[in-house]
């Protein structure tokens, strides 16, 4: 019996052939990626927390408050706001600095008042007025049809 027990003490058994090899270094790297998953959610976690923080300590709404158009600077012709006709066209004159005059004509504008502007604005020699507003209730007529 010694010598049979002697022998089966000298060669490994079956059961110690059947464990498992842990040389390949597998766990290491699972170990390594909870570890680096675990910092990664605590990052997260903390720039989150502090991104609310300083949200809630800058954070004002922009009171915005109605102002009517005279307030705001908004200049619209006077033409544009009283009458409410259709648009027919836009006059245009350029004036000898260059600067450019426009005016919106509508169906229902009177040529004279709109002459007047012109002249007033554009700097238009006064002798041209009846001029200036013929045009303009000619281009009317033209276009209302």
């Amino acid at each position: 019996m010694s010598s049979s027990g002697s022998s089966e003490e000298d060669e490994p058994t079956t059961r110690d052939k059947r464990t498992l090899d842990m040389n390949h270094g597998f766990l290491y790297h699972i170990r390594r990626n909870q570890y680096d998953r675990d910092n990664y959610d605590k990052k997260v976690k903390n720039d989150r927390i502090n991104k609310k923080a300083q949200v809630n300590r800058n954070y004002r709404p922009e009171n915005k408050h109605y102002q009517p158009p005279s307030k705001r600077g908004d200049k619209n012709d006077e033409s544009s706001r009283t009458d409410k006709g259709k648009s027919l066209f836009k006059l245009e004159y350029t004036s000898d600095n260059g600067k450019v005059h426009s005016i919106m004509v509508k169906e229902n504008d009177e040529p004279l008042r709109l002459a007047k502007r012109l002249v007033n604005t554009a700097g238009i020699p006064p002798d041209l007025l009846e001029t200036l507003e013929w045009k303009i209730s000619q281009e009317q007529l033209k276009r209302k049809k």
